[in-house]
Order: C-alpha cells, then sequence, then structure tokens
C-alpha cells in the first residue's frame, strides 16, 4: 500500500506509509532528549521546598499538578506570564491555604473552561492563605456543566475565597450556569 503524490512539473512520487512512520519515529527520537531535559527543569519538590516559583507556562502546569494545599508554602510569580489563550488547569483545587506573590506582575490570556464546583484562578483558598499583589487581565473564566447549578461558584481570581487577598486586579470576563458568581470572587 502506497501513498501517491502528484507534484506540479515533478514527476509522481510514491511515499510509503513505512516510511513516513519510520520518518516520525526518528523526529520523536531526536527531538525527546530535547523535551525530556526540559521537563525536569520544571520538576517540584512539595515536601522539601517552601518557595515556588512561576516564571513560565511550563513551571505553572508542573505547579498545577501538585495537589496540595500549600499550606506552610509561598508561591510566587517571577515573571509576566502570557498564556496566550490556552487552556490551563486552576491552580490548587485542593483548596489553597499558603501564601501566593505576584510580586506585582501579570497573568494575561488565560483561559479556564471547567465543570467543577470551585472555578477560578484558584478554585477555592482557605481561611489561611493570602493571596496578593498580582493582575489577571484579558482572560476568560467558564464555568458551566456541573450538577447541581445552585452550588456552582465563579469568579476570575477565586470560586470560593476564604482568607486575605489585597493588591489584586482582574478585568477577566466570567461566565457561570451557577448561582454564586463574581468579578473576582465566586463565594466569600
Amino acid at each position: 500500500c502506497a501513498l501517491s503524490v502528484k507534484i506540479p512539473f515533478w514527476k509522481e512520487v510514491n511515499v510509503m506509509p513505512k516510511k513516513v512512520g519510520m520518518f516520525l519515529l526518528v523526529i520523536c527520537f531526536l527531538l525527546g532528549p530535547v523535551y525530556m531535559s526540559h521537563a525536569e527543569t520544571t520538576a517540584l519538590d512539595y515536601e522539601n521546598q517552601t518557595v515556588f516559583e512561576i516564571g513560565s507556562l511550563n513551571e505553572w502546569t508542573a505547579l498545577a499538578a501538585i495537589e496540595q494545599d500549600f499550606s506552610g508554602k509561598t508561591v510566587k510569580l517571577t515573571a509576566d506570564i502570557n498564556a496566550q489563550g490556552s487552556p490551563l488547569t486552576t491552580l490548587f483545587g485542593a483548596g489553597f491555604a499558603g501564601t501566593f506573590d505576584g510580586q506585582g506582575y501579570t497573568i494575561s490570556g488565560l483561559y479556564i473552561n471547567t465543570g467543577k464546583r470551585y472555578c477560578g484562578f484558584f478554585a477555592q483558598t482557605t481561611k489561611d492563605a493570602v493571596v496578593k499583589n498580582f493582575k489577571l487581565t484579558n482572560s476568560i473564566v467558564i464555568a458551566e456543566g456541573a450538577e447541581p447549578k445552585t452550588l456552582m461558584s465563579t469568579g476570575s481570581i477565586a470560586g470560593a475565597a476564604h482568607g486575605r487577598f489585597e493588591g489584586i486586579y482582574s478585568n477577566a470576563l466570567v461566565y457561570t450556569e451557577g448561582a454564586g458568581n463574581g468579578g473576582m470572587f465566586g463565594q466569600v
């Protein structure tokens, strides 16, 4: 079985599927070590680290994979982050209990679309949380599909906001099918 391709002003070329598959395999083999070495640089050690830094989308993804409450830990932004409309995971779905210091940086182009009960940059924060010093701009937060809708809470900063919040700005668009929603906080 061969794929036949006609190229204008050129002869007919037969491309064997096995050769195409082999070509793709070689590309993956060559690029794999580059990807793996980069992935190792974003590995985080929740048990032994007390300060976590986010300065890129890769660091965001690595941090979002840690499903802990960050109690007694600090997360800092180290640069502006433009998510460029990439669908990103809500941070700290377990209920954030640590300190998040944006250090005056901006997160823009964030797109979160979830059907979970709490939806926002933080799904929910606890009474011990401190969230401060950052801007969330040109972003969209959507929550739809969770049941029952009367219990959904959506806000651009936090779906359920408890703790201390200071020096935060948001112009993000928030859409929800639920009853508890707000520009910055869905439920306080």
